[in-house]
């Protein structure tokens, strides 16, 4: 990853496979911390970007919609989730991500920080939990 990449805040698999959040953003480092707190400034090619799943929308409170009259306006045959009435986030064949809100849609979102920019656009500061 690069720093241009990131925001602070952002969600981010360290060594490979450990959850941390971004919480300063240097030209050749990343300050980051875990659940337990500890910290970490590593240089960036020891953090992924943690791609985004049906799963973890399921954790963030994003519950699947099965297609029906009220999401004409969504792509038919692609998956949905709905956090409430304005937020919906879906997948297309291609597994891409598109978010909608308030009927402005973002698409391209393949990974967390991804997700938590296009929510930030928004104007919605959600903590993304995956665990």
């Amino acid at each position: 990853m690069k720093a241009e990449d990131l925001m602070v805040g952002d969600r981010v698999f360290l060594f490979g496979d450990e959850s941390v959040k971004v919480d300063c953003i240097g030209n050749v480092e990343v300050y980051l911390s875990d659940e337990n707190g500890i910290d970490w400034r590593v240089t960036y090619d020891h953090i992924k970007p943690i791609p985004l799943t049906s799963e973890s929308l399921e954790k963030n409170g994003f519950g699947y919609i099965k297609e029906d009259e009220s999401l004409k306006h969504f792509y038919p045959g692609e998956e949905c989730y709905c956090k409430n009435m304005d937020l919906h986030i879906g997948t297309n064949k291609k597994g891409a991500y598109w978010l909608n809100y308030l009927c402005n849609s973002i698409y391209g979102i393949r990974y967390v920080h991804e997700l938590q920019h296009a929510l930030k656009l928004c104007g919605i500061d959600l903590e993304i939990k995956l665990i």
